[in-house]
């Protein structure tokens, strides 16, 4: 092949892209050709009539929706507060229904909440207090424990279960078991000892309670503070008298300590020698 024939068809190719790429401008892809469709559905919406078919369809569902749940309320001018059917409600909204008031049903314009309260009720996320947390996290505990010890029988009243009183009454002991173990164990992870101190109020000579440390429960022994229950040589007993005497270090006024339980219905002294100089004084 001679040098000008190699040049000729370099040309050739060159136009030939350039027609492929004019031509690629136009194509069903990028829906500036429309498609040929036989049997056009809602879902295949490529032809202009079937997209105004279900363009028409969806207008007259939504307006039938509005006109169902929204239906306003009467106004002097109706043009005032027009809103468009693509749009979500939002502010005030009333509808035209039948409810049950103190004097009896009653048809009239009721409010009723708006679409964006109602999404915005369902994305937004509420914080918990320190006790709506621990028991999430015990009905989560507990919910696992459902799923690796499920019930033996059927107890959603569909059927009778010929076992149900031999296995059932088993089970559910079971379920409280795990339950008051889970509770223990959330108490001692989420929630602190409170160490409390009498403290001398040189004002009115007074002693007023207060609470002047807190320790964390690691080992599950803070449920019982009693003395047969907590040794003096566990790591909480100890933890909990190191504490109470940094505090009473740092302010003199502390007269005493007592280690309280997570309920706060048991106390256990920690540290009285103070309580007995004061006294014998």
């Amino acid at each position: 092949m001679s040098k000008h024939t190699q040049v000729r068809a370099s040309v050739r190719r060159r136009k030939v892209a350039h027609i492929a790429a004019i031509s690629r401008r136009s194509t069903v892809n990028n829906c500036t050709i429309p498609a040929k469709v036989d049997n056009p559905t809602p879902y295949n919406n490529k032809t202009i009539d079937a997209a105004y078919e279900w363009y028409d369809k969806i207008r007259e569902e939504r307006i039938a929706y509005l006109k169902k749940h929204f239906s306003g309320k009467k106004q002097r001018n109706p043009r005032k507060n027009k809103h468009p059917w693509y749009m979500l409600t939002k502010g005030k909204c009333y509808n035209y229904e039948q409810r049950a008031t103190s004097y009896g049903m009653c048809t009239d314009y009721f409010p009723v909440p708006s679409e964006t309260k109602v999404l915005n009720q369902k994305n937004q996320t509420k914080k918990l207090n320190h006790t709506e947390y621990m028991e999430a996290r015990v009905q989560y505990k507990l919910k696992q424990w459902e799923v690796e010890n499920p019930c033996p029988v059927i107890t959603d009243g569909s059927t009778k279960d010929l076992f149900e009183e031999q296995y059932l009454p088993q089970w559910k002991k079971a379920r409280e078991e795990a339950e008051e173990h889970i509770r223990d164990l959330v108490v001692s992870m989420y929630h602190k000892l409170k160490i409390v101190g009498n403290k001398v109020d040189y004002s009115k000579g007074k002693m007023r309670p207060e609470v002047i440390a807190t320790v964390k429960d690691e080992d599950m022994k803070g449920h019982h503070v009693v003395h047969p229950k907590l040794k003096t040589t566990d790591k909480l007993y100890i933890k909990a008298t190191n504490a109470a005497q940094n505090a009473m270090d740092k302010d003199s006024a502390i007269v005493d300590a007592d280690l309280l339980n997570h309920k706060e219905t048991e106390k256990r002294p920690l540290i009285q020698a103070k309580r007995q100089h004061r006294e014998a004084a």
